[in-house]
């Protein structure tokens, strides 16, 4: 007991008795779910124990000598790694290439990182039957990168809770990863993640997060990069086209990057291809919406941009009024990147996890006889959390919206979440602006 390390939470008492020792905190919050909450134990009062005679080097010693085995050079992988790479120049891309290979190699299979399943799988026994969890993807990758002469480490990381400094234990960590020491550019690889490019970015979930390299001669604890906020992008271009009785039939192209594409496809393999139409009507969510086809290119070619062509008609889109229709601009995939679901009397923090570069191009083009607003217009904020620009105008026989929005990823207290989600609403607002159009004749 004496050799306990305890990092406490203020409000939190505690006792100690012979060979006992117990904390307690009165007037307790009862715990509430909100949207986009942070990790649990950064804002609700938890007493996180450890060994105090631990330094992270040891934790990281020990844990290298309970996988000594595994660690050994597999000489019959050098063959593979050599031809994966042969003819690129340079750590990075010989890096980016043998993640590439692994990620979509295996399949990944889950298996809790606790104390009974801490030792991964022999490398050349995961190549051969091409499935393993965590610890036998990263461990496959380390031993092609050491064969490829790529310098490189395994690292412990968590997802579900942030990495406390304070309290070096091993059961801090659920997940492992791959350090590219010798790398310039992106050096922690996640090819578990299947619907990102390794070397686009630092892995989903860890963006500034603690991990323990496990590097033999200095484990250390190291911290995980911020993203780069311009890999992570969102492009849409939208045709609207106005039926005379008020319907519209539109198409929407989506190209996505980064976590944006990631997200997207994480969305799109959880479902059988013939249920993609209903999947993506309720994300749109736009009311009377029918998706009519879906065409999806590079869902399994994360290195590539990935592409949604959607056709969908919306029914009611726009009304009758005593000089034609009038009705509001039908948002597309703004609606699942950017809208933000509310959170009345908020009491907890909230995180906005991925930074996003969007884009979009509507085209609004009216039924025959029907006139366009000719009014152009133009607005435009920079607000404490989103910055956007847009402007709308009549070119040709349309009505065309050109829209921007950077949002930066972070955590922020609970009092700025009806500011966050007020700047986003103003941008999402003008989207949806009215529009009239008048002499529409009536159709059937």
């Amino acid at each position: 007991m004496d050799s306990l390390e305890v990092l406490a939470p203020r409000g939190v008492e505690s006792e100690r008795g012979d060979g006992w020792r117990a904390w307690w905190i009165e007037d307790v919050a009862a715990y509430r779910w909100e949207p986009y909450q942070p990790p649990p134990a950064s804002y609700l009062p938890v007493v996180r124990l450890a060994d105090g005679r631990d330094a992270w080097s040891e934790v990281g010693s020990a844990y290298l000598r309970e996988i000594a085995d595994r660690l050994a050079p597999a000489p019959a992988l050098g063959e593979t790694a050599r031809g994966l790479v042969d003819g690129i120049e340079g750590d990075d891309a010989k890096a980016k290439a043998l993640a590439r290979h692994v990620q979509g190699l295996l399949t990944y299979r889950a298996v809790a990182f606790g104390r009974s399943a801490r030792v991964p799988s022999l490398a050349q026994e995961t190549l051969d039957r091409r499935y393993g969890d965590c610890k036998d993807h990263a461990l496959l990758l380390h031993q092609l990168l050491g064969s490829a002469g790529v310098a490189s480490h395994l690292a412990l990381a968590s997802l579900a809770e942030d990495v406390e400094a304070g309290l070096p234990a091993l059961d801090q960590f659920d997940h492992m990863i791959v350090y590219c020491a010798s790398c310039e550019g992106v050096q922690f690889f996640d090819v578990t993640d299947k619907g990102l490019d390794p070397g686009e970015d630092v892995p989903r979930g860890l963006a500034g997060e603690r991990v323990l390299v496990l590097d033999p001669s200095a484990p250390r604890l190291a911290s995980v990069p911020a993203p780069r906020p311009d890999r992570h992008t969102a492009r849409t271009e939208r045709t609207i086209r106005v039926q005379p009785h008020g319907a519209a039939d539109v198409s929407e192209t989506i190209v996505a990057t980064g976590y944006a594409a990631a997200a997207l496809r994480d969305v799109l393999r959880a479902y059988e291809r013939p249920l993609w139409r209903d999947v993506l009507a309720r994300s749109l969510g736009t009311p009377g919406i029918a998706v009519q086809d879906v065409d999806v290119r590079a869902l399994d070619a994360p290195e590539s941009p990935l592409e949604v062509r959607l056709v969908y008609a919306l029914d009611g889109a726009f009304s009758r009024n005593g000089h034609g229709l009038a009705g509001r601009l039908p948002l597309g995939f703004e609606h699942p990147l950017l809208a933000f679901d509310r959170a009345k009397d908020r009491l907890t923090p909230f995180e906005v996890t991925t930074p996003l570069r969007f884009q979009s191009r509507v085209r609004l083009v009216p039924p025959p006889g029907a006139s366009l607003p000719g009014d152009a217009v133009e607005a435009s904020e920079s607000g404490r959390f989103v910055r956007w620009r847009a402007s709308r105008a009549r070119r040709g026989d349309a009505l065309e919206t050109a829209f921007e929005l950077s949002r930066e990823a972070g955590r922020f207290p609970a009092d700025s979440f009806e500011t966050y989600r007020g700047d986003v609403q103003k941008a999402l607002d003008f989207l949806q602006s009215p529009v009239a159009l008048d002499g529409a004749a009536p159709g059937g």
